[in-house]
């Protein structure tokens, strides 16, 4: 491997120039800190850095990278093997409440869910989820309707205030009732937001159940956009 070696007066070195289509190593006091095999701009053999990594183009890896420092990229990544991803690349959150939420009959009402069990990139508050990462989300909810014999219960998911995805109509029993909804949506990453309402047509003002394990709201993002 041909090296070229760099003197500063900082803690790193800098290349100035070298052979982008051979093996280059980045040694600073005597100690590789960046080896690589190049052709062009794409890295086809492993990059490993112990310091700081700048860079202001595209970085391509079609090997394995290493990182144990940060890496700034003003440019494009592109990976053709495993997954960039930091720690708020893929927001996710579970939520559920502690307290009945009254809905009137026939009329859709926001459910309150008042315990998180999780919230990876704090991004859901007041029982809504606004994702500061645009991309699209998979997004749940259960919840246990009233004990009648008539009317059913919707579970809707509400995007940005409006009906979005509705699942099925459930009928009530004597017995209980618990409606669901999914789907999968996108979400921009900094105004969109989801929201659940229920729908209930028991005739009456109805409580909407309040446990972990049958009133609950989550969502994760399945890909970036």
């Amino acid at each position: 491997m041909a090296s070229i070696n760099a003197s500063t007066s900082g803690p790193g070195g800098i290349i100035t120039s070298g052979d982008t289509s051979g093996n280059l190593s980045l040694q600073s006091g005597g100690t590789t800190v960046v080896a690589l095999t190049s052709a062009g701009a794409a890295v086809t053999g492993t990059l490993s850095a112990t310091g700081a990594a700048n860079l202001s183009s595209t970085l391509a890896v079609t090997g394995a990278a290493n990182l144990s420092n940060t890496l700034t990229v003003t440019g494009a990544i592109t990976a053709t093997g495993g997954v960039v991803q930091g720690a708020t690349a893929a927001p996710a959150f579970s939520a559920y409440s502690t307290t009945a939420t009254s809905a009137t009959t026939a009329t859709f009402t926001k459910i309150t869910f008042n315990t998180e069990e999780f919230d990876t990139n704090s991004n859901f508050a007041s029982n809504r989820f606004t994702p500061t990462v645009a991309g699209y989300y998979q997004v749940n909810t259960s919840i246990s309707g009233p004990s009648s014999a008539s009317g059913v219960i919707l579970a809707n998911i509400y995007k940005n205030g409006g009906n979005f995805k509705s699942g099925n109509q459930i009928p009530n029993t004597v017995a209980g009732t618990y409606a669901v909804a999914a789907a999968l949506i996108y979400l921009n990453g900094s105004t969109d937001y989801i929201e659940v309402y229920a729908y209930q047509s028991t005739g009456g003002t109805a409580n909407l159940g309040s446990n972990s394990v049958d009133f609950a709201f989550s969502a994760s993002m399945v890909r970036s956009a």
